[in-house]
């Protein structure tokens, strides 16, 4: 059903993903109270769109080669099994440069943070941001760690605030 689905809908400006909710009867906002997942098909060619948003999305590669997700200016090669996490408020872009149709399953906190009424989004300028590394991220942090205590920096999309 996944794949037919990249047959009816083509992404543009009004539809800028190609997604299939997997929805629980009964929930209205998600599916679980807390968290919605959908499965995302991207074609190749297609480039899903430059964004942000406060959700924090995980994304774990199911099928497909060719294909990246740039996260932050952080070029992130997606293959089968990979896991590819997406901060709250970073951008990111999806796209497609191999023969294969590339499937993964989303899950985003949007019921969370929507009942928290935190909810924000907004477009980059253009489809793709500019890219500044190349598995930076995966040499930084999949060493066995995420994060090492002593790695702490300021990151662009977090700041604190002194009361």
């Amino acid at each position: 059903m996944v794949l037919k689905s990249g047959e009816i809908v083509t992404p543009d400006r009004d539809v800028e993903r190609r997604t299939m909710r997997l929805a629980t009867p009964g929930l209205d906002r998600g599916t679980t109270h807390t968290m919605v997942a959908a499965l995302q098909l991207l074609l190749p060619g297609e480039c899903a769109p430059a964004h942000r948003h406060t959700p924090t999305a995980i994304r774990w590669i199911l099928t497909g080669n060719g294909a990246f997700t740039t996260v932050q200016g952080d070029k992130c090669y997606m293959e089968p099994g990979d896991l590819i996490l997406t901060p709250s408020w970073t951008w990111h872009d999806h796209t497609n440069e191999g023969t294969d149709p590339m499937i993964w399953l989303d899950g985003l906190d949007v019921p969370l943070v929507g009942y928290l009424r935190a909810n924000f989004y907004e477009a980059f300028p253009e489809d793709q941001q500019p890219i500044t590394g190349v598995g930076d991220s995966i040499r930084k942090y999949a060493s066995g760690a995420l994060r090492p205590v002593w790695g702490a920096e300021e990151v662009p999309y977090f700041t604190t605030v002194a009361l």
